[in-house]
């Protein structure tokens, strides 16, 4: 992960993160916006700082996505594209 970061100039407070295990548990603790599924382990859940209402593998990756761009104000919706 450091090499990944160094490589594309990323900065770890700027990244976010999603894990749902143990393993994840370390990275997690370094960036700035750790997430995870609604069925992560307790761990994982206890230090995210948004936890989905999916499980994994049943739109928690489309869930974070749509939360990060809507809070980006870049979400694609009604209110920009009246025609839906």
């Amino acid at each position: 992960m450091d090499e990944f970061m160094a490589k594309h100039g990323l900065r770890y407070e700027e990244t976010l993160y999603m894990g749902d295990d143990i393993p994840d548990l370390e990275p997690m603790v370094r960036v700035g916006f750790p997430v995870c599924p609604a069925d992560a382990a307790q761990e994982i859940v206890g230090i995210s700082r948004y936890v989905s209402g999916c499980n994994g593998g049943r739109g928690c990756v489309r869930d974070v996505i749509e939360q990060v761009l809507r809070s980006q104000g870049l979400w694609f919706g009604a209110s920009r594209h009246p025609e839906f």
